[in-house]
């Protein structure tokens, strides 16, 4: 998905406009997140991983990155493609996304359990 963004904001002439930096920034996390929640998986635990408080923030952080990383580079391609009434549907999806992560760490640090990571 990400080299099809690159592709088509590198035909369209939007290259030179989305933030590259953001964007390789969005991949790395993602790919730490994703790396963690795979340690946090492959872990011997007693209880299961949604009890887990660190599994709910890096899950809810992975999806906000996963979301940034397909927005960065298309934005300026919805302004201009999208019709006035579905402009406003890609930023709604962020906003979902955001809202999201603001459940996970509200998740994490208002229901801690004493033996978790």
């Amino acid at each position: 998905m990400i080299l099809t963004g690159i592709w088509d904001g590198w035909h369209i002439g939007l290259i030179k406009k989305w933030p590259l930096a953001e964007t390789t920034a969005g991949v790395i996390l993602l790919g730490i997140c994703l790396w963690l929640i795979f340690k946090l998986l492959m872990e011997d635990a007693s209880d299961s991983i949604w009890n887990r408080p660190a599994f709910w923030l890096l899950g809810s952080f992975a999806l906000i990155q996963a979301v940034n990383i397909m927005f960065y580079p298309l934005h300026n391609l919805f302004l201009k493609i999208l019709t006035r009434e579905w402009v406003l549907l890609p930023w709604f999806t962020k906003f979902l996304a955001i809202f999201v992560l603001n459940l996970g760490v509200a998740r994490t640090f208002l229901c801690p359990k004493p033996s978790s990571s």
